[in-house]
């Protein structure tokens, strides 16, 4: 095996083959170190067995849909969605730029960390092609449709699920130079986009639609008001242009998540659903009671899951968000942490969110696959999962890649 480095975490994989196993049940294992010369202490962490046909290469991500509180395949295995985001598709089109590797280099990088799945931000803007400037118009309309429907296909070519959301919505002629995440979508745009997404991608059944990223509304309204108008919109919302979660002077028409299932129905797309609930995706406390109605009956609740939300205890975790994921499936979109709070990053908050989606025969999606600051100990968010673009993790990253390597395709049934 390859020697040990002190405070890094290092996977090992032995086939059971090549230690001459005799063909039989295997009721025991011993672990033991030998060394020349007293050393350190090391660890065990995620010690798993695994068989021939139960990896990601192995388990078909196709035919995806509901029954009950499972997502299944096509072959109707229950599915373990275990990926990550790229973010980067959300953005660089409305700056100016697209610095976002769409290849098979990619995708081979997200597959040597055993995920099986890839989440992709669209922008509504750079897909529609409308408000653009002199410096993004080369990359907003037919060029970024094409590039994300290339990227996409390439993925689910190589046995990738994906998630398409709508990352960032803004309404009217209004610029989403600044990025900022607008409390709803809107009548303006966001049902043309979908309108268009579902037509691009309704004939791939390895592709989600995340509805909206992350709903909320500011100025705190009654629970009953708030989510009427998180599932109906119109006259039921009383919403604003935010800039930087601040609420502005321009008043648009919401659109809601009842409105966005109708529109993508509509195309004949059969394509599962992800359906966010308010306070950024964190609140799923009157979820089930507003569900929108689904004909197909294909819809995932999303749930975004940060250590510094104000839900971060298994106990809040079941009594807020178990009774979701006792109805219906559940994917966790987005999770991660700022390290605020010592020298190390927080891995028993991970360990223990990934123990709870992975109690429920859930699953879940980190952000974010990129090379952004991911070093642990610092004050920065740290969200850069990767070193560089071959899928080296970070020291934040290392955790989970660890996790990853682990894991199956499939719940058992």
């Amino acid at each position: 095996l390859a020697p040990m480095t002190a405070g890094q975490w290092t996977r090992f994989e032995v086939p059971l083959a090549d230690l001459d196993i005799a063909n039989t049940t295997i009721d025991t294992l011993a672990i033991k170190y030998y060394s020349d010369a007293a050393g350190p202490r090391f660890y065990l962490d995620d010690l798993a067995m695994t068989g021939p046909g139960t990896g990601p290469s192995d388990v078909s991500m196709s035919g995806l849909h509901v029954q009950g509180n499972k997502l299944l395949n096509g072959e109707g295995q229950t599915l373990f969605i275990h990926g990550v985001n790229r973010g980067t598709t959300g953005f660089e089109c409305v700056q100016g730029y697209d610095a976002t590797p769409r290849d098979q280099a990619f995708v081979d990088a997200v597959k040597s960390w055993n995920a099986n799945a890839v989440r992709v931000p669209l922008n509504e803007q750079c897909w529609l092609g409308i408000n653009a400037t002199s410096a993004n118009a080369p990359y907003m309309g037919a060029p970024y449709r094409q590039a994300i429907i290339d990227y996409v296909n390439l993925m689910t070519a190589n046995n990738l699920a994906v998630i398409v959301d709508l990352h960032y919505a803004m309404p009217g002629t209004l610029s989403t130079i600044g990025l900022n995440f607008q409390p709803m979508p809107n009548a303006d745009h966001s049902v043309t986009f979908w309108t268009s997404v579902a037509n691009a991608f309704k004939t791939n059944s390895a592709v989600i639609f995340d509805l909206y990223n992350e709903p909320y509304l500011l100025n705190d309204p009654p629970a009953a008001q708030a989510w009427t108008c998180w599932r109906d919109g119109g006259s039921s919302c009383s919403v604003k242009v935010a800039e930087g979660y601040v609420e502005t002077s321009t008043a648009y028409t919401a659109v809601g998540m009842q409105t966005l299932v109708n529109t993508v129905r509509a195309t004949g797309a059969e394509n599962v659903l992800m359906v966010g609930g308010l306070g950024l995706s964190g609140d799923l406390s009157h979820w089930l009671a507003y569900k929108p109605t689904d004909p197909e009956g294909n819809i995932v609740a999303s749930w975004h899951q940060y250590n510094f939300a104000t839900c971060t205890s298994e106990q809040c975790w079941e009594d807020e968000v178990g009774p979701v994921m006792d109805q219906v499936p559940l994917i966790v979109g987005e999770f991660g942490m700022a390290d605020h709070f010592g020298a190390s990053c927080d891995t028993d908050y991970l360990d223990r969110l990934w123990a709870f989606v992975e109690s429920k025969q859930q699953g879940f999606m980190a952000w974010n696959f990129n090379t952004w600051p991911g070093t642990c100990g610092t004050s920065d968010f740290n969200i850069g999962l990767i070193t560089d673009e071959a899928g080296t993790p970070s020291d934040y990253g290392s955790q989970y890649h660890n996790h990853l390597s682990g894991l199956t395709s499939i719940y058992p049934d």
